[in-house]
């Protein structure tokens, strides 16, 4: 515990007071979901910055978050902290200091730290300092470039080189080959010294016949495999024998069970190789004892459940025998030693791809994110002693404590930064490892675990358990609690999911409601009724929606209620309170079709559908047309598209002028024939194609927009914008190519094929956004951090992504490399026991990250969780799922061999007493289940049910169809007349704008003789560049200068000092060069040698550049406005605020207006500018006392030429 007592009467618990103020060990922070760690973490930074006894500077603290937005929102809550501090204590100069350090603080991502030790120690690592990034398209575009070099010179060079062609690729290409390269270049890069991963893993092959058989780590690693398979046999019979001596149960196989139990059990015992191998390869499984029919006592039920269990078993030694016993130790040695050559030469190619991809990337000063972290290490780590080096130590000396977020989601290579950066002082790190879902980017939760053990015993460090859960109601908990104990342990899952694992309730606000139970819907699509055709071809994902749409609309039409925490009250939900989370999108497009047409409003930020957009791919075949006209498919497409417009008969005349040569010859003989408008369209490609080796490519794209009209064309078609928008995305993403250090049309379209294959998708424009009151659609991943009232998990049957484990190698951090072993000679391939070894490492490795991305979806929920999944075949499910009844444990077997998230989820449900409804009607026997403090409700839906649940098309409405069929229809004539002689009530709202600026009523102000605001708009065009090049408006030097007085510190004095300030905000890209030769030096600095300057020098605080927007009615801003009130909203920005020592709140405005030469004299001018802007300073006193609830003091201007100050009454 800590020495510093948790205050009296203070919102945090023991726990969280403890991670807060505990100090001087190294600390790790494991922060269940909901458990405010994010709170925990600003509050220590904050306790310590603020200690009255021990205050630390901000600068002596490394913050690393594991995003950019993280680290913004951890600024803003510390900034909003220490702001809150300081007004208690508006005398502390070190407060002061710390807001001011507060945005050049090291509170960043991992990755922002590495940039700036690289920046700083460049001449190090040999790297130019001025260094851009790649984006990952780029990158992958100059790997590719790389890898056709190397490959080049490996072909005409290298003799060891064609072996691994005959190794790893098919018969016509080496596309294979390279992508194992590749992939290999990339997983190495994870670990902190990738040349010793990649030696690491030739040794593993080499040393295969150095070392006892029985002490090669992959063969440790397979004898524990086979053992944990025998403990599953162990444990199936374990439940045999339970249901054989149950009452009814087939107690002529007691005897037998029990023999061949043992046997199992001595076999998992054998410690060596050899001997494992003959128990498990040599078991004999002897015929049951038969079972009369005159034995009425045994249960024929029981009974086929006890069979059943024995076959299971095996299947499984079975299978065992063939994975693991399938040939002699010494032919396993053997299959190693002839692929040690082929894995060395393969990692020979990867370090040298490694070493030509780096140099190319230095030759165009650019780095790769993964780079960062690689020269940082490289820059704090001597690489012959592996200790640190001077710079390491220099930023230990730096920083009193280094805090890690979401540490479980750190890596190999950042936690070697980390470990350097921060040497012996304190380091706290903070995180959930059940919360560790990021496998795809190689974050490693070993590391969390480890440190987990480790300082559970406090050996070298404290480990601090949050698990008090403050986001939900008690029953999500419980139901999550249910699950994850009996499903989550350290053989699958990583970790136990113990007592301290569990989730506590941390929040009693939320009121009973009577609807706390957690609901399953579990749709049957064997329950098909005989005419139901069109059912049977539905989607998991459609009948699955359509559920889902029933249950939203019951809850919304029945006003479910939820607890508004803003608010402190119960109200019905809302549509907005609901979200719909999927392990991945593939049924995003359908399920929103389904909703849609229930009515159901529905938004979801999909990246997908950019490249399928029509608009798009006749863009792109525009441009594969120019680049090669001889390619069949975009010529065709672009021929048929409203660019040209040819229907099929034309192109079918074109093929017949060249029915065996390419299209474009096809269309030149067309030509020559003069047939129909060949002509043009040969002449018109060959124009763009000479057009576009004179432009840059994006004008060129542009410049097609305009020559086509194709823009305006598919503005015009149903969703219009989003088209449009869609092609200007192309212009922006060709603008951002022409960033990159690639050029021209050819490798621009290169760019392109490469962002598809990676999935880059940029994703269509969607007119509905995110703060409407819709339902979310979003995946599990993109969901971490949030939460909703309601959750409904949809796709808890859809099996697990497992296709990694089928490719022909595998790859593991520990483990290595490991391929199919491949006989060139005969072309046949196998995989080899190492090979089985690292598939079971990672099945169980993805299996783990599968549970903790359940755990995440599930504690999403604050008030209600809904699961949903459909079956193909309900019976068979449920044999599956209630195949360890009567016993309350799932064996470890059941829960290794899940392949959806519903096989976790259903055996945990029926050890529930809740099932027993379920059960019975399914007719399964009830013999023992659990009762907890989870309540579960399960509801089992045909699918036949749902063929029409989604409502049709209205049916042609009585009257309309009487008209259209000319028959007379009762109408009454007062009621047409009515509605002839109707108007809108709101004609003046039509005519106003919802928004204005401060300036534009200032300027209604001034006419005296304007009825209405003046309706400005934008110039048509840009001002000619000649202008721009040499002359500003006044308006332009007005907003110069008032960027000026934004960011000058109030402490400079002379005209020196101010222009090394305009050079700060000119490196810092806040102004230009130009803008800054524009500065008036001597009217920035007679302000700040002026009495205003000094009184903001004293104040006790000053804001600057505030923005607001303030509502006021429109009838007070319209003269002649009728009808109905309407809010105009009003938007300006306040050039400073500050607060005097006597409390009193001023607002001052800089004003640039000319003076010399306008007026007689200063009171002239006074009363001039005093009338002028009255107006704006009035209506910027009355929206921040609005807004602030303050009063404000004074009004005043301050006029830079002629150094007048003005109050405004």
């Amino acid at each position: 515990m800590t020495d510093i007592p948790r205050p009296e009467g203070s919102k945090w618990t023991e726990d969280q007071w403890e991670a807060i103020a505990l100090d001087k060990k190294p600390m790790l922070v494991s922060a269940a979901a909901g458990s405010g760690k994010t709170a925990v973490l600003v509050e220590r930074i904050v306790r310590k910055v603020t200690d009255t006894n021990n205050p630390v500077d901000l600068n002596k603290l490394l913050i690393v978050t594991f995003t950019n937005a993280a680290a913004a929102e951890m600024k803003q809550r510390i900034g909003k902290a220490l702001e809150e501090t300081l007004a208690e204590n508006p005398e502390s100069q070190h407060l002061r200091r710390q807001l001011s350090q507060l945005q050049r603080a090291n509170i960043s991502t991992l990755h922002a730290f590495c940039m700036n030790v690289i920046r700083t120690y460049y001449y190090e690592v040999g790297v130019d300092p001025a260094f851009r990034m790649l984006d990952e398209t780029e990158a992958a575009l100059l790997e590719d470039e790389v890898m056709e070099e190397l490959f080049e010179s490996a072909y005409s060079e290298e003799s060891d080189f064609y072996t691994l062609v005959d190794y790893f690729t098919g018969d016509r290409t080496d596309e294979e080959l390279k992508r194992l390269l590749l992939d290999l270049y990339h997983f190495s890069r994870s670990h902190p010294d990738p040349e010793t991963w990649l030696a690491d893993t030739v040794s593993i092959y080499e040393n295969s016949e150095n070392v006892p058989f029985d002490d090669l780590d992959w063969v440790k690693e397979a004898k524990n495999y086979v053992r944990l398979s025998l403990d599953g046999a162990v444990s199936m019979y374990e439940q045999a024998l339970r249901t054989a001596e149950a009452p009814g149960g087939p107690h002529k196989y007691i005897e037998l069970l029990e023999e061949e139990v043992t046997m199992i059990k001595n076999a998992s015992s054998a410690y060596d190789w050899e001997n494992l191998k003959s128990a498990v390869t040599n078991f004999h499984f002897k015929r049951m004892p038969p079972v009369k029919k005159s034995d009425t006592d045994i249960d024929s039920d029981l009974q086929k459940q006890v069979q059943n269990i024995r076959d299971e078993v095996k299947k499984k030694m079975k299978n065992t025998a063939k994975d693991y016993f399938s040939a002699p130790s010494d032919v396993l040695t053997d299959e190693m030693q002839k692929m040690a050559p082929v894995i060395r030469t393969l990692t020979k190619y990867v370090s040298l791809f490694s070493k030509n991809y780096q140099e190319a990337k230095l030759e165009k000063n650019a780095l790769h994110f993964s780079d960062l972290e690689h020269y940082c290490l490289d820059i704090l780590r001597d690489k012959e002693s592996g200790r640190p080096t001077s710079a390491a130590y220099q930023y230990q000396s730096q920083f009193d404590e280094v805090l890690i977020d979401e540490y479980q989601d750190t890596n190999f290579v950042q936690e070697a930064v980390i470990n350097l950066v921060s040497g012996s002082n304190t380091l706290f790190m903070v995180g959930d490892v059940k919360q560790s879902i990021y496998r795809f980017r190689l974050a490693e939760p070993g590391l969390f675990l480890q440190k987990y053990k480790m300082y559970e015993e406090e050996k070298s460090g404290r480990r601090i358990d949050l698990s008090k859960n403050f986001r939900s109601r008690e029953t999500v908990l419980h139901a999550a609690n249910f699950v994850f104990s009996r499903i989550m342990s350290e053989a699958i899952g990583e970790m136990e999911y113990d007592n301290a694992a569990s989730l506590k309730q941390g929040n009693f606000n939320f009121p009973e409601n009577g609807e706390e139970e957690t609901e399953i819907l579990l749709i049957d699509k064997q329950q098909y009724g005989d005419d139901d055709e069109e059912a049977e071809d539905m989607e998991s994902s459609q009948l699955e929606a359509r559920a889902a749409a029933e249950k939203i609309r019951e809850m919304v039409d029945g006003g479910f209620p939820v607890f508004d925490k803003a608010k402190n009250t119960t109200r019905a939900v809302e549509y907005r309170d609901i979200v719909i989370l999927m392990r991945s999108m593939p049924w995003a497009d359908t399920m929103m079709e389904e909703l849609r047409a229930a009515e159901i409003p529905v938004f979801a930020d999909l990246n997908t559908g950019y490249f399928e957009a029509v608009e798009v791919k006749i863009m792109l075949s525009l441009l594969q047309v120019i680049d090669n006209p001889y390619q069949d498919i975009p010529l065709a497409s672009l021929l048929r598209s409203p660019i040209f417009a040819f229907d099929e008969e034309k192109l079918t005349e074109i093929r017949l002028f060249a029915p065996e040569a390419d299209f474009y010859s096809a269309l030149k003989k067309a030509a020559e024939a003069d047939y129909e408008t060949s002509a043009s369209v040969i002449q018109q490609i060959s124009r763009w194609r000479d057009a576009v080796k004179s432009m840059g490519l994006a004008e060129f794209i542009w410049y097609l927009f305009d020559e086509t009209g194709y823009v305006e064309y598919v503005g015009g078609l149903p969703g219009g914008k989003q088209r449009q928008m869609n092609l200007r995305s192309l212009y922006d993403r060709a603008r951002s190519y022409e960033q990159t250090s690639f050029r021209g049309l050819f490798r621009f379209l290169r760019f392109v094929e490469r962002m598809k294959e990676r999935g880059d998708d940029l994703g269509k424009a969607r007119a509905v956004g995110e703060q409407e009151d819709v339902v979310r659609m979003m995946t599990i991943h993109k969901s971490k951090g949030l939460e909703f009232p309601v959750v409904i998990l949809a796709g808890m049957n859809k099996q697990f992504n497992m296709m990694d484990l089928n490719n022909s190698y595998l790859k593991h951090k520990e483990l290595g490399f490991a391929a199919r072993y491949i006989d060139p000679a005969n072309r046949v391939s196998y995989p080899t026991l190492y090979y089985y070894v690292m598939k079971e490492r990672l099945r169980r490795e993805m299996l783990a990250e599968e549970m903790r991305i359940l755990y995440v979806g599930m504690t999403r929920a604050e008030e209600k969780l809904i699961l949903t999944g459909s079956v193909n075949n309900y019976d068979s499910s449920l044999k599956k799922w209630t195949g360890h009844l009567p016993a309350l444990e799932i064996p470890e077997t059941m829960r290794a061999g899940a392949k959806t998230f519903f096989d976790w989820i259903m055996p945990a449900f029926f050890t529930h007493t809740d099932s027993e409804p379920f059960l019975q009607k399914a007719g399964i026997p009830v013999l023992l289940q659990q009762k907890d403090l989870s309540r579960w409700r399960a509801l089992r839906i045909p699918a036949a049910s749902l063929q029409n649940a989604v409502p049709a098309l209205s049916s042609k409405p009585e009257k309309l169809e009487a008209v259209e069929n000319r028959q007379s229809v009762g109408v009454d004539i007062t009621f047409v007349s009515r509605r002839f002689n109707w108007q809108y009530p709101y004609v003046d709202a039509t005519s106003t704008e919802v928004k204005k600026s401060v300036t534009e009523l200032k300027r209604a102000g001034e006419d005296p003789y304007s009825g209405s605001l003046w309706n400005q708009s934008a110039p048509v065009f840009d001002r000619p560049s000649f202008v721009q090049e040499t002359n500003f408006s006044p308006a332009e030097k007005g907003t110069i200068m008032h960027t000026v007085m934004q960011y000058i510190p109030f402490s400079v004095e002379t005209v020196e000092e101010v222009k090394k300030e305009v050079a700060i905000l000119v490196e810092k890209e806040i102004i230009t060069e130009k803008e800054a030769e524009q500065v008036n030096y001597k009217q920035v600095t007679d302000f700040l040698a002026g009495t205003e300057a000094d009184r903001l020098r004293r104040a006790e605080w000053v804001k600057r550049e505030i923005p607001f927007t303030h509502g006021i009615n429109a009838s007070s801003i319209y003269e002649n406005w009728e009808g109905p009130e309407e809010k105009v909203f009003v938007q300006g920005i306040i050039d400073c605020v500050y607060k005097e020592e006597d409390g009193t709140v001023h607002i001052l405005d800089y004003k640039t207006d000319q003076i010399t030469n306008r007026f007689a004299d200063a009171s002239e001018a006074a009363d001039y500018f005093r009338k002028r802007y009255k107006y704006q300073l009035t209506f910027y006193k009355k929206a921040l006392e609005s807004a602030w609830g303050i009063s404000i003091a004074s009004c005043r201007l301050y006029m830079m030429e002629g150094r007048m100050t003005l109050e405004i009454e």
